[in-house]
């Protein structure tokens, strides 16, 4: 129908595809769609005012949306209104409607709001703590793919939280995640390689996922690079590497007594040459916040 239509010709705007890019026009269109009870537009008009693209920046105006949406059983905008809900942004901040919509969500099969709905119960939020609630639906979203909830259900395998310890089942997890980028797996699935706990002990395979940690920013892969360089376990020996991946961790608080230890044994040339070394590491943007 017309408002379908609207809907994507709002989205071709937005990509520039086919038309001049133009968010203005695009927001224009999901508007016109929107008010036609077109869930997909007003899911997009919601972005729209959350971004600020095409109309000036309104959480409450893109809740108003997300809200409409939700309320015709869409899935993403149960999630997106939830968010609202958890974070207090468009509407006040209200545990128990940021878990009703989560579920919601979930029920239908969205992996993101499963994820959250699991952190919910993870931290008590909207209902009473329920580490088998929350092991529940991170293990659904993780079936789906989702990095965060694989990392996640690996660490309550790792703890034997809300699941039975099990290394083997969380080194498999936290590889799934960390190759899809999740630094936190990295770090974590380097350790499982490096003990030998879940997987054979291997410190090359280690230090190589320590090292994607590390490039991402994450200070205790940064600081178990480090060890690795300094202990020549999995990679050359280079004390000058050490501590310059020590020196990054200590940024944010790790690797202070490795990075102390270090310094009464290297002669100032090579401390000084280790600090340049760190600020390329840095200026390469390998230390980049990471999300969390």
């Amino acid at each position: 129908g017309l408002a379908e239509a609207q809907t994507v010709l709002g989205l071709c705007y937005v990509l520039g595809s086919g038309v001049e890019k133009n968010l203005n026009e695009s927001a224009k269109l999901f508007r016109k769609a929107a008010e036609q009870g077109d869930s997909q537009a007003q899911i997009y008009l919601g972005i729209c005012y959350r971004d600020g693209d095409g109309v000036e920046q309104n959480y409450s105006e893109a809740a108003k949306w997300w809200r409409k949406a939700a309320e015709q059983g869409d899935a993403d905008a149960q999630y997106k209104l939830g968010g609202c809900y958890y974070a207090g942004k468009g509407a006040e901040k209200d545990f128990k409607e940021a878990l009703k919509w989560f579920r919601k969500s979930a029920e239908q099969g969205f992996a993101s709001a499963q994820y959250d709905l699991g952190n919910c119960y993870l931290n008590g939020r909207g209902a009473d703590r329920n580490l088998a609630e929350a092991v529940k639906w991170w293990r659904k979203a993780a079936e789906q793919g989702n990095a965060d909830a694989q990392f996640n259900l690996g660490t309550s395998y790792l703890k034997g939280q809300g699941a039975e310890q099990n290394y083997e089942e969380a080194a498999k997890l936290f590889r799934m995640s960390a190759e899809q980028g999740n630094s936190f797996a990295q770090c974590n699935l380097g350790s499982c390689c490096y003990t030998g706990k879940g997987v054979e002990q291997n410190y090359e395979e280690a230090a190589k996922w320590f090292r994607k940690a590390a490039e991402q920013g994450h200070p205790i892969g940064q600081l178990n690079l480090g060890v690795c360089y300094e202990k020549g376990n999995g990679i050359v020996q280079d004390k000058v590497k050490a501590y310059a991946w020590y020196a990054l961790a200590s940024k944010n608080g790790f690797a202070i007594e490795e990075l102390q230890k270090l310094s009464k044994e290297m002669p100032p040339g090579q401390i000084e040459e280790a600090k340049k070394l760190a600020e390329k590491y840095a200026r390469g943007e390998l230390t980049k916040k990471i999300k969390r």
